[in-house]
């Protein structure tokens, strides 16, 4: 029987999978709370350029650059470095 689905994955690519979404969506709710509607679509759509923005955006107004946002995409970054070095199989 043959079964069609996702490749086999370690734990910690899952982890990867799943926290890359939640960052996305964690992107898209500042974007809607500080910017609206027109700014959380923009941030649906590029998702790179808008976690680079808010972080720069919330670090101008709060004058404090390590926020949540910016703790979260910092730890995602060194997830995404880490896990191609463990030779997951």
């Amino acid at each position: 029987m043959d079964y069609v689905g996702l490749p086999r994955l370690g734990t910690a690519r899952y982890v990867l999978l799943w926290s890359g979404v939640a960052i996305h969506l964690l992107t898209i709710y500042v974007g809607w709370r500080l910017g609206g509607w027109l700014s959380a679509g923009l941030s649906a759509v590029f998702p790179f350029a808008a976690q680079a923005y808010w972080i720069l955006h919330i670090w101008e107004e709060t004058d404090i650059f390590f926020n949540f946002l910016t703790i979260v995409c910092l730890g995602y970054a060194v997830l995404w470095l880490a896990v191609p070095c463990l030779k997951l199989r």
